[in-house]
């Protein structure tokens, strides 16, 4: 289903919270207040961010779901084409990222001493690069970003129960890339953690690749894609 266009939300939610405004008052316009229940709902909706399509973080509190105020964004990519669909025009943001796989040793505090940060941040997605979403036959999805002949690619997978990844990669002379894999699963790939200075997003801290056997879910790495 088409996904509900963000100005429209605006709109509806800026009209809710204006009749709100007049109730509270006391405009002769306004016959009975409205229930506490709407006001949180209009008060909600007037924060929805543009459309999240696919999303990499560090699970600071290990519960699971995203929250911007804990956690920490490694890359996103969400709606700014306008199409309200997964498009050229969207916007790549990316912010943080593990230098290890325990960048945060006390799980909830917002001090995280093993973690980088992006150099390049914001990337609009240019009218001549492939995107698409994949969903494989097991239900696994691919989120892939790439430019002709794919010398830069950025993208983001995640299996149910199995595995998730984000990874980005350039190509110069040989593939930079940097890879954050965390499997889940007692038999597979170990989890991999590797940064190079000139993946796209040029992390300001290159990392040599880290393997390690952990069948768990791992909040140094948290993939989801919508």
């Amino acid at each position: 289903m088409k996904k509900l266009n963000q100005n429209l939300v605006s709109v509806i939610a800026s009209t809710l919270l204006l009749t709100l405004g007049m109730v509270a008052h006391g405009d002769p316009g306004a016959k009975k207040p409205l229930p506490d229940a709407l006001l949180e709902v209009c008060t909600k909706l007037t924060v929805i961010s543009p459309a999240r399509y696919a999303l990499a973080y560090i699970d600071v509190d290990a519960d699971s779901v995203f929250d911007s105020s804990v956690d920490l964004l490694i890359a996103e990519i969400t709606e700014t084409s306008g199409d309200d669909v997964l498009s050229v025009g969207d916007t790549i943001t990316t912010s943080s990222y593990p230098t290890s796989m325990a960048p945060c040793p006390d799980l909830g505090d917002s001090e995280c001493p093993e973690v980088g940060s992006f150099l390049v941040r914001t990337v609009t997605i240019p009218k001549d690069w492939v995107v698409y979403d994949k969903t494989g036959a097991d239900g696994e999805r691919t989120v892939s970003v790439a430019a002709p002949s794919k010398k830069i690619e950025y993208s983001w997978f995640s299996a149910t129960g199995f595995a998730e990844e984000y990874r980005e990669d350039a190509w110069r002379y040989v593939w930079d890339s940097s890879v954050f894999l965390d499997n889940h699963a007692i038999l597979g790939p170990l989890d991999e953690l590797v940064v190079s200075r000139f993946s796209p997003s040029r992390p300001q801290t290159e990392v040599a690749p880290i393997d390690q056997a952990s069948p768990h879910d791992d909040p140094f790495l948290n993939v989801e894609i919508y």
